[in-house]
């Protein structure tokens, strides 16, 4: 890792011995927070280094300082026991993901971040879900129709005069018709 990514009192970003990239939402810079630090990598030491007496002087050598953690972290076989070491110093961490690894990861599926729907060429492609979740929300996500989206009112009735193939629109076009003379209802 770079010193230019620890600069300042942002929060210090490492790589894990399994070679991903994770976060710790506490300053090493910081009174408070450098002895936990200390005590997870069993360095008291550190405290008397003339380098890192003061949150002062260790913003001015955080780069040597970052460099000290990760070489800590290098010993340890795998993120899982980085991890346990980190929690016993109450210490907690955080994994960096990618857009698609959020996407696909066990919290995004079960809180619904996102659903499949058909591209209406025989595939699927994936769309944000529901951003609100609400206590006696089932989980299951409603497909409106094209007119009762962004509609105030609770259902979309529909007639003949006003049916999608009577706009100009139709099958083959992506509007979703509820048919002559049935009741839209907000959904398809």
């Amino acid at each position: 890792m770079t010193s230019a990514r620890c600069s300042g009192d942002r929060l210090p970003f490492f790589t894990s011995p399994d070679g991903g990239e994770f976060v710790v939402p506490m300053s090493l810079v910081g009174s408070l927070s450098f002895p936990f630090y200390l005590n997870a990598m069993r360095r008291q030491d550190l405290a008397d280094d003339p380098r890192f007496r003061t949150p002062q002087l260790r913003r001015v050598h955080l780069a040597e300082l970052h460099a000290i953690v990760q070489t800590w972290i290098n010993t340890f076989e795998d993120m899982a026991s980085l991890d346990a070491q980190l929690d016993e110093a109450k210490i907690a961490t955080g994994q960096l993901r990618d857009v698609r690894e959020f996407a696909a990861s066990e919290w995004a599926t079960a809180w619904g971040l996102t659903r499949e729907v058909s591209d209406r060429a025989g595939g699927s492609i994936t769309i944000p879900g529901t951003a609100v979740h609400f206590s006696a929300h089932d989980g299951r996500l409603r497909r409106r129709c094209g007119r009762c989206r962004g509609s105030t009112t609770p259902s979309c009735s529909r007639n003949s005069a006003t049916r999608g193939a009577d706009r100009g629109a139709g099958p083959g076009r992506g509007v979703v018709d509820a048919g002559p003379g049935r009741p839209c209802g907000g959904s398809e």
